[in-house]
C-alpha cells in the first residue's frame, strides 16, 4: 500500500492511552488525528478541551510533515498518557531539527501591519504554548523528542 494511504498503528502499552505510529503525510495525520480523538472519547472532557486537545496535536503533527520531513517521507510516534489533571503526550521524529535545537517560542503574529503584510503562517507555535503547561523538547541520536503537557478539563469539573 503507498505511504499516502497507510494508517497509523497504535498499540497501546502500559498506562498510555494511546501510542500511534504514522507516516509524515496528510492522511497519516488525518488517521492519527482521529485516533486520538478516540483516545479522547470517554474521559469525560469539555468539547472545549477535546478540540483544544487535538489542534495542539494537529498543529505539532503538521509542523512535523512539512518542516522535520520537508514533505518527505517518515515516521512519527505519538505517546499519549494520562496523568494527574493533565495529558502528557510524547511525540517522536527523525526529520530535521529544529532550530538552535529548541522549540519556538510561541510569539503571536503582528496582525497590525495591514491587511497585506499579514503573515500565512506563525500562528501554530503561539497556540501549542498557549494550550500546554509544559514544552520540553531535545534532540537525542538524530531523533526529535517533543513532550507536551496539557490540562484535562472534565464536563464533571464544571458542572453547577
Amino acid at each position: 500500500m503507498p505511504a499516502e494511504g497507510r494508517a497509523p498503528a497504535m498499540v497501546p502499552p502500559d498506562d498510555r492511552i494511546a501510542s500511534i505510529r504514522l507516516h509524515a503525510d496528510a492522511a497519516g495525520v488525518r488517521a492519527a488525528l482521529a485516533q486520538v480523538r478516540a483516545a479522547l472519547d470517554g474521559l469525560g472532557l469539555t468539547p472545549e478541551c477535546h478540540g483544544d486537545i487535538e489542534l495542539v496535536v494537529a498543529e505539532v503533527l503538521n509542523n512535523i510533515v512539512i518542516h522535520a520531513y520537508g514533505h518527505q517521507p517518515g515516521p512519527i510516534d505519538v505517546a499519549l498518557t494520562l496523568a494527574e489533571g493533565v495529558l502528557d503526550c510524547e511525540v517522536r521524529d527523525k526529520g530535521r531539527p529544529m532550530p538552535g535545537l529548541a522549540a519556538p517560542p510561541g510569539d503571536p503574529a503582528r496582525l497590525d501591519l495591514g491587511r497585506d503584510a499579514v503573515p500565512e503562517g506563525g500562528f501554530g507555535w503561539f497556540l501549542i504554548r498557549r494550550h500546554a503547561r509544559c514544552v520540553r523538547y531535545a534532540r537525542k541520536e538524530g531523533m526529535n523528542r517533543l513532550s507536551l503537557s496539557l490540562p484535562l478539563c472534565r464536563a464533571e469539573d464544571s458542572a453547577p
